[in-house]
């Protein structure tokens, strides 16, 4: 997002960007990257009007396209309308709240044998997820407890 947003502040002026956000994302994971291979990201304008602009992104690793995202950004309207909820006051901040690697780095000294090379390809996936409002649900528990039907994580591309 921020290399399609960088291409619409130089193609619709310098002070552009402020007076236009993102309104549309679509967004596919191909294939998996290699944390340790760098990304080059290749945009694509495909509309640059007067009230949107629309741009292509590719994300490429190693000459193979793993990421592939198109998004609009919108004219922002001066009236400052909002349409975000705002976040629980029962939520943790992510600092206070443990990582899923963590918590399935602790999984794995109870899990049975079997089970152990699909814990190991999530500890080492690419974002890092943590649930909002304490553990995520043992999956090993024979009877765990009802889940509540809404989750809230904080997500982002580990460091």
């Amino acid at each position: 997002l921020h290399a399609a947003s960088r291409t619409v502040t130089g193609a619709l002026g310098p002070h552009s960007m402020r007076h236009f956000t993102p309104v549309s994302l679509h967004s596919y994971f191909l294939q998996r990257g290699e944390p340790s291979s760098d990304i080059v990201y290749r945009v694509r304008k495909t509309a640059d009007l007067r009230s949107f602009a629309s741009r292509t992104v590719e994300a490429i690793q190693r000459g193979e396209t793993i990421f592939t995202m198109q998004t609009q950004f919108a004219r922002t309207p001066q009236h400052g309308l909002s349409h975000a909820n705002a976040i629980p006051s029962d939520v943790l901040p992510p600092e206070q709240c443990p990582s899923m690697h963590e918590q399935l780095t602790e999984l794995l000294t109870r899990a049975p044998k079997a089970l152990h090379p699909l814990i190991k390809k999530q500890l080492v996936a690419p974002i890092d997820v943590r649930y909002a409002c304490g553990v995520m649900p043992d999956v090993l528990d024979p009877d765990p407890p009802p889940q509540p039907t809404r989750q809230l994580l904080w997500m982002k591309i580990r460091d």
